[in-house]
């Protein structure tokens, strides 16, 4: 067989065509559409289906016989032998007893714990769980002078990059001479990419209009660019610490760090899901910029941001003017603050001053809905043409002693969440905004609004101490069902936000009473990262809970106010600033 280069990729080869006939192959959408498989093009316009990190399943088109063949282990079809053999026959009826036999012969999970799991495995889940962030795996090239096979090929906002993952404890990235494999391994993606950059983006971007016309699912934006530098994953799957691991983690980040090689973009993850931050990374230029144009006559940058001056971060003494004017001066905001004593998000230990960085959820959720809290109408009118409530009054707010938005919103937290303090704002769980509203049918409604920017996380779990203390009052809910993800943020706040309105409700407070919940999530449509996430947490309520939940746009959200002169100015800021 002829040697399979970059050219060798055809979008109208046979198995491809065969493929692309809707309703032809029912065995085909299966596959397509089973959470747990995903499915990969290669050079030489064959197709590896792939679970758990291993490719089960090869898609061929046979010339000679003119149709197609897939071939898989024997084993996976409950036979002797070592010879792949043709399984078409049994995708249809017999497929899901190939994933049984798969799970029990091959599965790379060798136990409960991640401590136990495979790079494969690993490999395998890291795509499910970010499939849109993905375009290839076990990319694959040999010319005369380079061999490389790329774990994973990124595809994020158009930028292609490849990607190499390892295990924390993979003995490849320590050694004693202080130069690892995984240098030279970087080193060659490097000159691979350097010798081949217009072959490979060509490539992808004819391997992702094929993605495309056979409906699998492909990244949001075609392949446009090509990332000279290649990024390094490490998979932290250490659960217990001790000395030995301490001293391979310190030795590992020397070796990355060291000045006198080229940088290494790396990343230490303890999650399946990888935040790429693209939005939070455009949104702060937006800022930046929005802070050139508009703001650098009267307020200074070079505020702090983890202990470091930021662009991005103004300055303690000008950190007000993070705020729209309307609401800034005279001070209303700060002076509601001071008032109910709400701590401030933000690098000061007192949280006594508006926040200066640019792109704070809570100056976004601020700037956008604190010139509404006295006006019962507008806030009516969103809430009936956002989520479709009908709404008979909007209710005055239940802690503060005017308005009718709350905002860093606590009630009794120590006795209905066994939580340790009630400040609003600060160490308890404290909803950004509530309102409290009756509806026509005479029901009182609690609606707890989380508010959401640029943030993305990393999977990193809570303390076993904060988490037990919900355990209980959650077997008592009747929106949630149990998962592990409630240990991780956003999943926890949001699990405990649910708690605190439902344990409102139950404990029939003669000082607030409700007869019902909606939970409003406001994020923007362009973080698709977050939405991954919130898109998860929705999945895990029972039905109750997922019709008591809305997730909407901070822009759909005040659309209804386009048209009212009374808004306009705060309108125009917005979109300037944020939209």
């Amino acid at each position: 067989m002829a040697k399979v280069k970059f050219e060798t990729l055809n979008p109208e080869a046979p198995l491809f065509t065969e493929l692309s006939k809707k309703g032809e192959y029912k065995w085909w959408e299966k596959m397509k559409n089973h959470s747990d498989l995903y499915i990969e093009i290669r050079k030489d316009n064959n197709i590896n289906v792939y679970y758990q990190g291993g490719s089960v399943v090869k898609l061929h088109y046979c010339k000679k016989h003119k149709k197609i063949q897939a071939f898989t282990h024997p084993k996976y079809l409950g036979k002797e032998g070592k010879k792949y053999v043709n399984c078409i026959d049994y995708l249809d009826k017999s497929f899901e007893s190939i994933l049984e036999n798969i799970r029990t012969n091959y599965s790379q999970k060798k136990g409960i714990s991640k401590e136990n799991w495979s790079e494969k495995y690993i490999q395998g889940n890291i795509i499910i769980a970010n499939r849109v962030n993905y375009i290839d795996s076990e990319f694959a090239y040999k010319d005369n002078l380079l061999a490389i096979r790329v774990d994973l090929v990124e595809c994020i906002a158009g930028e292609l990059r490849f990607v190499e993952l390892k295990r924390i404890d993979d003995n490849r990235m320590v050694t004693l001479d202080m130069y690892p494999k995984i240098l030279s391994q970087i080193d060659n993606y490097r000159k691979f990419i350097s010798k081949y950059n217009k072959e490979i983006l060509e490539y992808y971007q004819k391997l992702y209009l094929i993605k495309k016309s056979l409906g699998i699912t492909i990244p949001f934006v075609k392949p446009r660019e090509l990332n000279p530098k290649p990024k390094l994953l490490i998979f932290d799957r250490w659960v217990k610490e001790g000395k030995k691991r301490t001293t391979h983690r310190e030795m590992m980040e020397e070796i990355l760090e060291k000045k006198k090689q080229p940088k290494i973009d790396y990343s230490i993850i303890n999650s399946l899901y990888v935040p790429s931050r693209k939005y939070y990374k455009k949104s702060r230029e937006k800022q930046v910029f929005y802070y050139q144009h508009n703001l650098k006559s009267f307020a200074e940058n070079g505020g702090t941001y983890k202990g470091k001056p930021c662009d991005f971060v103004l300055q303690s003494k000008d950190s007000k003017y993070n705020l729209w004017k309307g609401i800034r001066e005279p001070e209303l905001v700060i002076n509601y603050f001071d008032e109910y004593k709400i701590a401030w998000w933000g690098e000061n230990k007192e949280n006594k001053s508006p926040s200066g960085h640019l792109v704070s959820s809570q100056i976004h959720c601020l700037n956008h809905l604190f010139a509404l809290r006295h006006d019962a109408t507008a806030i009516k009118t969103i809430l009936e043409k956002s989520i479709g409530l009908q709404i008979k009054e909007v209710l005055p707010s239940p802690l503060d002693k005017d308005g009718y938005i709350t905002f860093e919103f606590i009630y009794k937290n120590i006795s209905l969440l066994g939580e340790k303090q009630e400040t609003r704002g600060k160490k308890c769980t404290s909803i950004d905004a509530l309102i409290y509203v009756k509806l026509i049918n005479g029901q009182k409604v609690l609606i707890p609004i989380e508010w959401k920017y640029t943030e993305t996380y990393d999977g990193k779990e809570t303390r076993e101490e904060s988490f037990g203390r919900y355990t209980k009052i959650h077997r008592g809910s009747n929106c949630h069902q149990w998962t592990p993800m409630y240990r991780a943020d956003p999943f926890y706040e949001l699990m405990r936000q649910t708690l605190l309105v439902e344990r409102i409700i139950k404990s029939k407070d003669k000082d607030l009473v409700a007869n019902d919940y909606v939970h409003i999530v406001v994020c923007p449509n362009e973080n698709r990262e977050l939405l991954h996430d919130i898109d998860a947490f929705r999945e895990s309520l029972s039905h109750k809970g997922q019709q008591r939940f809305y997730v909407i746009d901070p822009q759909d959200l005040l659309m209804p106010l386009q048209e009212n002169d009374q808004y306009k100015e705060l309108i125009n800021y917005l979109k300037e600033r944020y939209w």
